[in-house]
């Protein structure tokens, strides 16, 4: 929805400018660009965080940790870890 909305301001505002002769000199042109490229840069961010979002994640699945390692091997971990 948001990428829908930046872009939909970006049109607007560029359908404007002709409106307020912003096409006719290079100052008029220049803010039109900078203030069409604010809601197009919020677009593109927005389209580029829409994969993470669809990816799924099973319920109960625990993020972002890991598998406790079996009696021995974390000993070993935790040794290895502390140092001399």
């Amino acid at each position: 929805m948001l990428v829908l909305l930046s872009l939909a301001a970006t049109g607007h505002l560029l359908h404007k400018g002709t409106g307020w002769g912003a096409y006719g000199d290079s100052f008029g042109f220049g803010a039109l660009m900078t203030a069409a490229a604010l809601p197009f840069g919020m677009a593109l961010a927005a389209a580029t965080t829409i994969p993470q979002l669809l990816q799924v994640i099973p319920a109960g699945a625990k993020v972002g940790r890991s598998r406790s390692l079996p009696g021995k091997a974390a000993k070993r971990m935790r040794g290895a870890q502390l140092g001399p």
